[in-house]
């Protein structure tokens, strides 16, 4: 029920029980009545204790027992005025907007002190005026809205409304208000607080919401949100999906576990206690299995954060999986070519702008020099004998001129780290940067020295040639052409030839026939195209122990296949060299020649009982037959070794030419 205010003596009741819920102090509404009746004497005449005692029985028995309200008798004034005065303050200090109002014209009765402070009026602007005059509604018409229901003597009960402040700013309220009827006049009495801040805040969280969910689906790098204790998948984004090969239907509401997605499941657990502490992890490198059973690599970082009570982990990661791939691509790469650049058995760098950045061992052995002299200190004029600067200077300027200049090819001098001048011969490349090449030298200075040493016992040869053509078959010739004039004389004048001159002319072709033939055969050595290359070593054999009355025998394993001549002679030079080595060097008694045809390849080895080599470093010697021997293999392309044997007795020359070669 909605209590009255009757002036002539009629019951008097109030609406004690919106005061008490809004302001929980009988006290307070003691006070409040006091005051509202001083000051709504323009609308209800009556009697001042006719309100008091009205207040009075709506207030609990309690209040009247303890005192407050000792007897139904008219307290006196001054205990009234007091007690008015101290919950009046109350009423103005109060935390939330109080005001009566009248219902139909809206005059402003009381306003407290939070409603002066809210809206930035003053007590004398808006008591006695209207709230049509300060237009402190939005509009006239959402006040009629609102108002409806008290206009049927209902309460309203938390109505979002917006009020206008003094200064024409519009701010957000939450609005309650019941009616009441002060003597003949129906009145308003309303609570209300500025939620403007609050509204403010929502709006802005809304629109953070927004954006996080927008940024959070539209994301580049996958994004999830997953329970920390069950790993239940709460929320991914659409690169996520994209990524996985999953739908959003797939995963949603199921767990990290079901799906299999850690690899391996136990690699979770190695972050969850960091997570736990409230840690952050960062970019470390994981393995997930995406849909299609694929494992993948991804840099992964997450952090906790709880969400409606729930503790929960916001993982962001991405996929490095290709960018693994070419990483070890690269690194294979690299290390290919740096095996390349060190086990290429030639001298190779690197130059920019003149200056030797990377160099080999290959040059290091070649130059006598350091790595650490080279390497970003040395420039290659630092090698190069002066008078071929010019030259290479030229032939860099063309190279990669043209598509047929993507190398060049020269040949100069170099003097090395003890003065020793080397030939070399050099291919240059364009290197990956602008005055950049890429050099391989190859030391020609052993290999032109062996041709020098091969032209020299080729004149020798000839020269022996020579002598023996001057020396015997000249002379044979000549005794031919004499003997063959004689006879003609003789017939000429009529003498008789006798058998004699004729037999004498035949011994003398005979011999010149022998001698020919010895000098051909002086000339190609061998005659490995009629007899074959086994025949050939099985009778290098026989002359050697004849003629040096030692052992020296000759086996064969499997039947040979054709081999070319040239390739054959080679091999037969090589172990020539290796038995008359044996024999003069080593005082061998005992040679075996071994002639070896596999699948695979042809081994010509050459073993002796000799003293074998006393120095340790035999391989590096200077000595002309064993250089010959690696010449004229790597000639054929075959592969050379020289050692002594295991036993410390003698030494075994093996040559294995492979199939694919000859």
């Amino acid at each position: 029920m909605f209590p009255t205010f009757d002036s002539m003596g009629r019951a008097v009741t109030f609406g004690i029980n919106l005061l008490k819920k809004t302001l929980n102090s009988e006290q307070f509404i003691y006070c409040i009545i006091s005051d509202i009746s001083d000051r709504v004497t323009d609308y209800v005449s009556g009697e001042y204790i006719t309100i008091c005692s009205a207040a009075k029985n709506e207030l609990s028995p309690r209040q009247v027992q303890a005192g407050k309200l000792s007897s139904p008798a008219i307290p006196n004034d001054d205990a009234l005025r007091s007690s008015a005065e101290k919950y009046s303050r109350s009423f103005h200090f109060a935390p939330i907007s109080l005001t009566i109002t009248t219902l139909n014209e809206g005059r402003i009765v009381e306003v407290n002190d939070e409603f002066l402070r809210n809206t930035g009026y003053t007590r004398s602007e808006v008591e006695g005026n209207t709230v049509f005059g300060i237009n402190i509604w939005e509009t006239p018409e959402v006040r009629e809205k609102i108002l409806a229901p008290l206009k049927n003597w209902k309460p309203v009960k938390n109505r979002e409304i917006i009020f206008r402040h003094k200064n024409g700013e519009l701010h957000n309220y939450i609005y309650s208000g019941e009616p009441v009827r002060i003597g003949d006049v129906d009145c308003i009495i309303s609570n209300f607080f500025d939620i403007t801040e609050r509204k403010e805040l929502e709006e802005a969280l809304r629109i953070s919401e927004e954006k996080f969910s927008r940024t959070f689906r539209a994301a580049p790098i996958s994004l999830s949100i997953t329970s920390l204790d069950d790993g239940l998948i709460m929320e991914v984004n659409d690169e996520f999906l994209r990524n996985t090969g999953y739908v959003r239907s797939d995963i949603i509401g199921s767990t990290v576990f079901n799906i299999n997605i850690w690899e391996p499941p136990g690699d979770r657990d190695r972050i969850i206690p960091l997570l736990r502490q409230g840690q952050t992890i960062k970019n470390i490198e994981i393995r997930f299995r995406h849909k299609n059973g694929d494992l993948h690599n991804y840099i992964y970082s997450a952090e906790p954060i709880l969400l409606d009570g729930v503790n929960c982990i916001i993982s962001i990661f991405f996929d490095i999986t290709e960018k693994k791939q070419l990483e070890n691509a690269l690194r294979l790469s690299e290390e290919m070519y740096k095996t390349i650049f060190e086990s290429s058995g030639s001298a190779m760098g690197i130059v920019k702008n003149d200056l030797l950045v990377l160099v080999n061992d290959g040059m290091v052995k070649l130059s006598g020099y350091s790595k650490k002299l080279i390497e970003g200190r040395m420039t290659w004029q630092d090698f190069v004998i002066p008078e071929y600067v010019r030259e290479i200077r030229k032939n860099a300027r063309e190279l990669g001129a043209d598509e047929a200049s993507l190398i060049n090819q020269s040949e100069f001098r170099i003097k090395d780290i003890d003065g020793k001048i080397k030939d070399v011969y050099c291919l240059t490349a364009l290197g990956p940067a602008p005055q950049q090449y890429v050099v391989t030298l190859i030391d020609m200075t052993e290999y032109n020295y062996l041709l020098g040493q091969i032209n020299e016992i080729s004149k020798r040869e000839q020269q022996r040639v020579g002598e023996l053509l001057h020396d015997n078959l000249i002379q044979y010739l000549t005794g031919i052409s004499l003997l063959i004039r004689t006879l003609e004389i003789k017939k000429q004048t009529g003498r008789t030839i006798e058998m004699k001159d004729i037999r004498k002319l035949h011994d003398l072709i005979s011999e010149s026939l022998s001698l020919a033939k010895k000098l051909l055969k002086g000339l190609f050595l061998v005659e490995i195209d009629y007899e074959g290359l086994p025949s050939t070593l099985k009778n290098l054999a026989t002359s050697v122990s004849e003629i040096y009355e030692i052992s020296c025998s000759f086996e064969e394993e499997n039947e040979e296949d054709d081999i070319d001549v040239i390739k054959a002679t080679e091999l037969y030079y090589i172990a020539n060299e290796a038995v008359h080595n044996a024999v003069k060097h080593g005082d061998a008694d005992t040679i075996t020649i071994l002639l070896r045809n596999s699948i695979d390849d042809i081994t010509l080895e050459v073993t002796d009982n000799g003293c074998g080599f006393k120095d340790k470093n035999f391989r590096e010697s200077s000595g002309f037959g064993l250089k010959l021997m690696k010449f004229r293999a790597k000639m054929v392309g075959a592969k050379i070794y020289i050692g002594n044997n295991s036993d410390g007795c003698g030494v075994t020359v093996t040559c294995r030419l492979r199939k694919n070669n000859t």
